[in-house]
C-alpha cells in the first residue's frame, strides 16, 4: 500500500472557458465548471492551486467577486519570456485546481 499522498485529492477538473488579453504581457483565464455546477466559495484575496503536467504545482489568485461562484478568474503573465521561464502556458497545461 502506498504512503504518498494523492497530490489531485480533492481537485477540480474544470474547463478553461475563455482566455483574455487584460494588457502588454498579461492573460486571465476563466476557468468554469464542465456542467455548470457553482464552484466552491471562496473569499477575496484567495488563491488557487494549478496543478501542470509533471507535478508541478503553482498558486494562482482568483480575480473575479466572491458571489460569482460559476467561475474562477486569474491573471497571468503572457510573455514569451515568463511562460519559457515558468515552463507554463494554462490552456495546455492545466491538469486540476484545488482550492487553497
Amino acid at each position: 500500500m502506498s504512503t504518498q499522498p494523492d497530490l489531485h485529492a480533492g481537485t477540480l477538473e474544470l474547463l478553461v472557458w475563455q482566455v483574455r488579453y487584460e494588457g502588454r504581457g498579461i492573460n486571465s483565464y476563466e476557468f468554469v465548471d464542465a456542467e455548470g455546477a457553482p464552484l466552491p466559495a471562496f473569499t477575496a484575496g484567495a488563491h488557487l492551486d494549478v496543478h501542470l503536467k509533471g507535478d508541478v504545482i503553482r498558486q494562482y489568485p482568483i480575480s473575479n467577486a466572491p458571489r460569482e461562484r460559476h467561475r474562477y478568474v486569474m491573471p497571468c503573465c503572457a510573455t514569451k519570456a515568463a511562460v519559457a521561464d515558468r515552463k507554463l502556458c494554462m490552456s495546455n497545461y492545466v491538469q486540476a485546481i484545488s482550492c487553497a
